[in-house]
């Protein structure tokens, strides 16, 4: 999981969220003051990982990369992503994930219904 939200709230949350053995990565910009990061994260397994580095030189090969990837598709989501809900049927994604029916891998939330 990747916390973008940059504040205590969301980053709380994020932790909440996770697995056991999950991955955190903290890319929210934390510089309004310290933040708590609960010790139960660790008991669970969780990996802490720092998704931002003031060295711009990195940002900047991390992005490059990322694009260069997006553009040559040799990696692609769609094989894990079986099944697609509007967000107005969150409830029936949600169903889906702790039912998981034949072929269920994972599910993506589009904010509207597919035309």
């Amino acid at each position: 999981m990747t916390e973008f939200t940059g504040t205590a709230a969301g980053l709380k949350l994020a932790g909440q969220l996770m697995r056991q053995l999950g991955t955190l990565c903290v890319a929210g910009y934390h510089h309004s003051g310290p933040r708590e990061l609960d010790v139960e994260l660790r008991y669970r397994g969780v990996t802490l990982v720092n998704g931002f580095t003031p060295q711009r030189h990195r940002q900047l090969a991390a992005l490059r990369e990322g694009l260069r990837l997006m553009s040559e598709r040799p990696l692609t989501l769609e094989p894990p992503l079986t099944h697609e809900v509007a967000l107005d049927d969150l409830d029936t994604g949600v169903g889906q994930l702790l039912e998981r029916p034949a072929g269920f891998v994972k599910c993506v939330v589009r904010p509207s219904r597919s035309t």
